[in-house]
């Protein structure tokens, strides 16, 4: 999966402009490896270089919202910091280094049957998410997702190069 660039949040991209719609702070775009034991870090905007450094790599039994996205299959939404650290008390490393966010979303996408990631949106400050602001943040993890499909082998077409 290193092989390639990937950057969704290019400037002017269809991700870019969504997330600067719906205020994000911070993105980051994530794929369970296939080994379905680690998570990688694809592609990122708005964190510092360190904090992407730190979590370019974490294993899936993680208690993080990213991962609880992943397994479960269901979005989560922590519309405060009272939120993250009711639900993700576990994690306080993760939390000081997301400290200057105060809302947000992990929104799992599916490449296909075999790879599952997850879109991490980082808002500047605490509110309730909307039903049509979680839809839309629900409409670009999906435009991610396709956006992977078109630059991701399949696996039976690397299996056939194998």
């Amino acid at each position: 999966m290193d092989v390639f660039e990937f950057n969704p949040f290019a400037e002017g991209s269809a991700a870019s402009l969504a997330c600067a719609e719906l205020g994000v702070a911070a993105a980051v775009v994530v794929l369970r490896e296939p080994d379905g034991l680690f998570i990688r870090v694809l592609a990122s905007m708005g964190y510092a270089p360190a904090v992407i450094e730190a979590f370019r790599r974490f294993s899936m039994n993680e208690h993080l919202p990213l991962v609880d996205a992943i397994r479960s299959g269901e979005p989560i939404w922590l519309e405060s910091a009272k939120d993250w650290e009711e639900r993700y008390f576990t994690a306080p490393d993760a939390y000081a280094s997301l400290r200057d966010r105060q809302a947000w979303a992990a929104v799992p996408f599916d490449v296909d049957e075999q790879l599952r990631g997850a879109l991490g949106l980082g808002i500047a400050r605490a509110r309730p998410f909307t039903d049509a602001e979680k839809q839309q943040m629900i409409d670009l993890a999906q435009h991610i997702a396709g956006e992977l499909r078109r630059i991701t082998p399949s696996p039976a077409g690397s299996s056939a190069a194998s």
